[in-house]
């Protein structure tokens, strides 16, 4: 699961788009992957609302197995100036 969130107000902002593996998670700026299949690399595309000014951050999970996960996963992204 990616998440996109406001560096400064800690709010989720803006939408990924829609792909073949992937289910959205609009209310929360999310996205997940729809099936169990194992995934080497996965390719996501995000849009800024029209209004978002400054950095945002990507959260994220990855599931390995059940008893192995990943959580608490940034972006190190920040906006040109």
């Amino acid at each position: 699961m990616v998440q996109a969130i406001d560096k400064i107000s800690g709010r989720f902002v803006g939408r990924f788009l829609d792909a073949d593996g992937l289910y959205l998670l609009d209310e929360c700026s999310a996205v997940m992957q729809n099936d169990s299949r194992s995934k080497t690399n996965i390719q996501l595309a995000w849009v800024a609302p029209l209004s978002q000014r400054g950095d945002v951050i990507f959260r994220g999970t990855v599931i390995e197995k059940k008893t192995k996960y990943y959580e608490g996963l940034i972006s190190r992204l920040e906006s040109l100036r």
